[in-house]
């Protein structure tokens, strides 16, 4: 692009910072000696014209409400319902499993977490882990609900997993998830599956780290 003031080319560089769970803590720190937080970061990234190519949202259970291999049964059974038809199971009880439900722009992952990291010789306090992996634009909207709508990361997280997922206690008849109101009749008619709907009632109470 031109310079307006001396309309020589100048060549202008880009910088992308990707980070892994262990990064994301070490660069938490960072922001802390800056005395920054992360709404502080990507007010700042806005700024200078950043934006999000991917954002992972986790949420921790650390009391072993899901049990993956209740889970992955639940799934078999067809006893849920998920505004994506795109869904996968993947590994095994030793090892542990992982559920995928969607796809790229938009995947929520439940998984054994505490299995995953026993198989790369680490120790961890979380047992199960559910996912939000986010690319490019559904990762903009919730960076932008969080900056522009001043509602907390841990609500807009719940509300999304409400919306998009649910675990029943018995099979859901296929006429019932041809229906208009899929949601509302099945919210209405069959039971939930304890576990899922205690951690979502439990949101609330989560903090953002």
């Amino acid at each position: 692009m031109k310079s307006p003031e001396t309309q020589a080319v100048e060549q202008k560089f880009g910088t992308t910072l990707y980070l892994t769970g262990k990064e994301t803590r070490l660069f938490e720190k960072t922001l802390l000696k800056q005395n920054m937080n992360w709404r502080n970061f990507f007010e700042k990234t806005r700024q200078y014209r950043g934006h999000l190519i991917r954002l992972d949202i986790a949420i921790n259970d650390k009391w072993g409400l899901l049990d993956m291999n209740e889970l992955v049964k639940v799934v078999q059974e067809t006893r849920f319902w998920s505004r994506s038809k795109s869904y996968a199971v993947h590994g095994n009880v030793d090892d542990g499993w992982t559920v995928d439900f969607g796809k790229s722009p938009f995947v929520i992952r439940s998984y054994d977490k505490h299995k995953e990291q026993a198989n790369k010789g680490y120790d961890t306090d979380v047992k199960t882990r559910v996912e939000l992996e986010l690319h490019q634009d559904k990762a903009e909207y919730v960076l932008d609900e969080w900056l522009n709508q001043d509602e907390k990361l841990v609500d807009i997280t719940f509300d999304i997993l409400y919306t998009y997922l649910w675990f029943t206690n018995q099979p859901i008849d296929a006429q019932k998830l041809k229906s208009d109101k899929v949601r509302e009749v099945i919210e209405q008619t069959v039971e939930p599956m304890p576990a899922w709907s205690l951690l979502t009632a439990l949101g609330n109470r989560m903090k953002f780290c």
